[in-house]
């Protein structure tokens, strides 16, 4: 295999500036030219960004074995600046390299074959002829084509970009940073750092310079462009918002001979889901429990109400418990308005779990297992408080040889899923320590912990989306809201944090609630369902207000 020329030390200097978003005026003007100028330094370039492009996108001109070389890895920096790809998108010709391959700047993975590329984070009332068994909403979905008779559906890339699609459409999944229409309608949002994204239509390719726009492909084949925010690239020209184009059918990849004006009549992105008007969905949730009953002291057995549950709650038999690792408390202590919620949800006001400062751990199984041997998705939420004051321990630090004396030296909260088949053998858990960073912990592997922080003596939302799969990798992710924070119809683009490539095979039965140290916490809202709309209640004014700012 031919080898590609060391890089000099002012373009890896280049190289490293634009990855890292350093790059001033000068700098930039002279990268550009270099990319432009040297076939070298592109090869160069895309090896240092380590792509996997998908070349069967581009022109055959642009094949080269340089090229082929920088392609072969398998992971991606992510790297999408407009104002990079805006310069290279309008001279792509003259340096021999397609649209399509600057796509995946933007791109977090090399679309990888079989791997996961985007979420399918909304699906209202949608009849699927591809793939025929559907598609079901929360799901990962690898490239491949899909294909709606009816509803509408949207779909988040992991680039950052999202498409709607509504009634009879249909789209072919690419990359992380790319997909192609082959008919109907579909509405592109594409905001900061996702610029870059590559729609292929009928009629060529259009790249994203940060914008929303709608693309229309007729009965009769003809491509509509509508440029609603930003601007789009198309072959040699850029359309900027306000401007609607058609290219007629029967004529191939024609946008570099110019698209006829027409009038700029496609929906917006906001008003697709807005006519799907997407709802909270709590006919789906499988397990419900909202601690609906008086202020008081109880007995875990007294609590067998809720949804979806084999038996009340109860306090750790002797052989899921250590010597000296009992609880400091045994009853199910119930206050209200204890918690600030501003969500649409009955919690902190009808009732909700009081764990006092000590070691409190409260068990219940539920009705259905969580089934890792199997392919399905699992979501889960429940609102959650710490007092701001602490209860400070006796005077005098606990003595190491008293065990039982642990608690004082903890601060922790978790929201654990255990076997009753085998209670010390794989599990599944979410929570927080001292320093109040969400965090995960899958099976016997490492925990995984998150950058932001649960502010103290506040009530937070928290949502957890499982994936497990038979044959694939489990994936789990673990996100907080804040009171300021409100609820969207979809699922976060961003979690908090989230654990990949592990793998479970237990069926989960058992729903286990942790509370140690010298903190009061209040927990209440316990939800777990199918999908985001049945674990998260929406507003609707808020969600309103959402999509206006969209």
């Amino acid at each position: 295999m031919k080898q590609v020329p060391r890089i000099d030390r002012e373009l890896l200097a280049l190289f490293s500036a634009a990855a890292e978003d350093r790059l001033d005026a000068e700098k930039l003007s002279k990268l550009e030219s270099k990319l432009l100028s040297d076939p070298t330094a592109l090869v160069q370039y895309l090896r240092f960004q380590q792509l996997q492009a998908l070349l069967e996108v581009c022109p055959p001109e642009s094949n080269s074995p340089e090229i082929d070389a920088a392609m072969e890895g398998n992971k991606l920096l992510r790297f999408s600046r407009s104002r990079i790809l805006r310069p290279l998108a309008a001279a792509a010709a003259g340096v021999g390299i397609c649209l399509g391959v600057l796509s995946f700047l933007a791109s977090p993975s090399g679309g990888k074959a079989g791997s996961p590329i985007a979420t399918l984070i909304m699906a209202e009332a949608c009849v699927w002829e591809l793939p025929r068994d559907g598609v079901v909403e929360g799901s990962r979905i690898s490239p491949q084509k899909l294909r709606l008779s009816s509803g509408t559906a949207v779909i988040r890339f992991d680039g950052g970009a999202e498409i709607a699609l509504s009634g009879d459409a249909g789209v072919a999944l690419l990359s992380p940073g790319s997909a192609e229409i082959d008919r109907g309608q579909v509405v592109v949002r594409a905001e900061s750092g996702a610029d870059g994204f590559r729609l292929g239509t009928p009629a060529g390719d259009l790249i994203d310079l940060g914008t929303e726009f709608a693309v229309r492909v007729t009965e009769e084949g003809s491509t509509e462009l509508h440029v609603h925010e930003g601007e789009v690239a198309s072959g040699d020209e850029v359309v900027s918002a306000g401007h609607a184009l058609r290219w007629a059918s029967g004529e191939g990849k024609n946008f570099a001979r110019g698209g006829k004006p027409t009038v700029i009549d496609a929906p917006r992105f906001r008003d697709l889901v807005k006519r799907a008007n997407p709802r909270e969905r709590p006919d789906l949730m499988r397990v419900y429990e909202g601690f609906h009953v008086g202020a008081g002291t109880y007995d875990p057995a007294e609590f067998d109400g809720g949804k979806g549950w084999a038996g009340s709650w109860r306090l750790r038999r002797p052989e899921e418990r250590g010597r000296h690792n009992a609880d400091t408390s045994e009853e199910m202590v119930i206050d209200h308005g204890a918690m600030e919620v501003t969500w649409p949800v009955r919690g902190g006001r009808l009732g909700m779990l009081q764990f006092p400062a000590g070691r409190n751990i409260r068990v219940r199984e539920m009705a259905q297992p969580i089934d890792f041997g199997r392919d399905g998705i699992t979501y889960f939420s429940f609102l959650a408080a710490e007092a701001a004051e602490v209860v400070k321990p006796e005077a005098g630090k606990p003595s190491e040889a008293d065990p039982g004396e642990a608690w004082k030296r903890k601060h922790d909260f978790r929201f654990t899923f255990r076997s009753s088949e085998d209670y010390f053998g794989e599990s599944l858990s979410f929570g927080w320590s001292e320093k109040r960073r969400p965090r995960i912990q899958a099976g016997f592997a490492a925990s995984h912990q998150a950058i932001r922080r649960l502010p103290a003596g506040e009530t937070v939302f928290l949502v957890g989306k499982i994936i497990h799969s038979e044959h694939q990798p489990d994936q789990v992710f673990f996100r907080f809201y804040r009171v300021d924070e409100p609820l969207d119809f979809a699922e976060p683009a961003e979690w908090d944090v989230e654990a990949r490539d592990f793998d479970l095979d237990s069926e989960l039965n058992l729903l286990l609630l942790t509370a140690e140290g010298a903190t009061v916490r209040f927990v209440d809202e316990i939800r777990i369902g199918p999908s985001w709309r049945s674990v998260t209640p929406i507003d609707r004014k808020i969600r309103s207000n959402s999509e206006d700012n969209s």
